[in-house]
């Protein structure tokens, strides 16, 4: 059985890159891994995505609307995470449903303690071995954000809102560790500066990322 890793945090601070320098570096050590994205297998998220523009049109806050799709869209993939971790050393997901812990609870309507009893408690969904946040200013998130095509925008930015929401949904991911400390092993990855294409400074980054959960894997007991 492998080790479960999620990546989660706001939108444009860089998930897909660290997941993908991550599997290199680990794939480099000679392990065995799968890389899960939540817009491929999650198969309600797709349907969450096409009901946001009703949402608006019949002033219905989307947060409150699209949420009991995540929870059952995350309950169905769960089969999917186990056969993959039957399959492979490591097992890499780009959002999870950690990102319901700030996502949902920065408009107020539940607070993280409930968003957890829910999917954890209820509806029995897999805590991970470790659960990476990738963190950046939000200015920067939101610059990088403005550079991708429309088509490469994901769900979770469609539903950041303005500055001021983005201000908080950043807060409540970096809370994380101490909020659920002892039910969820949290380590937070600084992905500053602006958006790059050179690959040397992208690889010193995620070295850098790397050795930090690498150390937090260890000092869990996790072997690499």
């Amino acid at each position: 059985m492998g080790y479960y890793i999620t990546f989660d945090g706001g939108s444009g601070t860089g998930k897909g890159t660290v997941i993908k320098e991550f599997e290199n570096y680990l794939t480099g050590l000679g392990k065995k891994v799968k890389i899960l994205r939540d817009n491929e297998i999650a198969p309600l998220r797709d349907h969450g995505a096409l009901m946001l523009p009703w949402c608006g049109k019949n002033d219905i806050v989307k947060s409150a609307f699209v949420f009991p799709l995540f929870v059952a869209g995350f309950r169905m993939t769960e089969q999917v995470v186990d056969e993959a971790l039957c399959l492979n050393d490591f097992v890499l997901r780009d959002r999870s449903f950690v990102s319901s812990l700030a996502y949902r609870a920065s408009p107020g309507d539940l607070d993280q303690y409930q968003i957890w009893d829910l999917f954890i408690n209820h509806m029995g969904l897999r805590v991970p071995d470790i659960a990476v946040i990738t963190d950046c200013d939000v200015d920067t998130a939101m610059e990088r954000e403005s550079l991708r095509k429309q088509a490469d925008k994901g769900l979770g930015g469609k539903m950041s809102g303005g500055r001021g929401n983005r201000v908080k949904i950043r807060e409540l991911f970096l809370k994380l560790p101490e909020v659920f400390d002892g039910k969820m092993n949290v380590v937070i990855v600084r992905n500053g500066g602006k958006f790059t294409d050179d690959k040397d400074a992208v690889a010193r980054k995620i070295a850098k990322a790397a050795d930090k959960m690498i150390t937090t894997m260890k000092r869990k007991g996790i072997k690499i």
